[in-house]
């Protein structure tokens, strides 16, 4: 079977957290966190019900590869456009297409939809992930210097930042990554 992707479903939420799980930890680039989330936690960041926010899920034979999704940012005022990026993968499957192809998809709803702008915050340290969101359009809009601390060293955080606006009113976006599902 190929992989898939489809949105994010209730009985994902365990694979999700896993999957979130896995990039906590020491040499991690991922997040902040310094401790494992549970199913608790997850809702309270990404909604209650799953399926009625914009959480997607990259499938094989084998199960969840991983997941993206927008949200509101915390920072923001209520009602902005502005959405920030979720992305990650397991494991198992890093440095391949996932990635590429989640993000295509999450791009691709994003340009169908009214977000404005789509905000990715990545560890400056976070070369892979930089590249990669450069790929698709990404800019950075700040660095900000020695703003989280992990593992007992401050981190340099990048905002990138994708304008969907501008994207709707030109080309939509072409990648040899993008997922064959609607």
């Amino acid at each position: 079977m190929d992989r898939v992707i489809r949105q994010a479903r209730e009985r994902d939420v365990p694979e999700l957290v896993r999957i979130y799980n896995q990039s906590i930890g020491k040499d991690r680039y991922a997040n902040c966190d310094e401790s494992a989330i549970d199913d608790a936690v997850f809702h309270e960041r990404y909604g209650a019900r799953v399926s009625e926010v914009e959480l997607f899920v990259c499938v094989d034979r084998m199960g969840v590869c991983g997941w993206s999704g927008l949200r509101e940012s915390s920072f923001l005022p209520e009602g902005s456009t502005v959405r920030e990026l979720s992305l990650y993968v397991g494991d198992s499957h890093q440095r391949g297409v996932v990635g590429a192809r989640l993000l295509a998809h999450v791009i691709r709803q994003a340009e169908r939809s009214d977000v404005g702008a789509i905000l990715a915050i990545v560890f400056r340290r976070n070369r892979a992930s930089r590249r990669g969101l450069a790929a698709f359009g990404f800019r950075r809009a700040v660095r900000l210097r020695e703003v989280a601390r992990v593992d007992g060293r401050w981190e340099d955080m990048d905002w990138l930042v994708r304008d969907c606006a501008r994207s709707r009113q030109g080309s939509q976006i072409q990648s040899r990554f993008e997922a064959s599902t609607p």
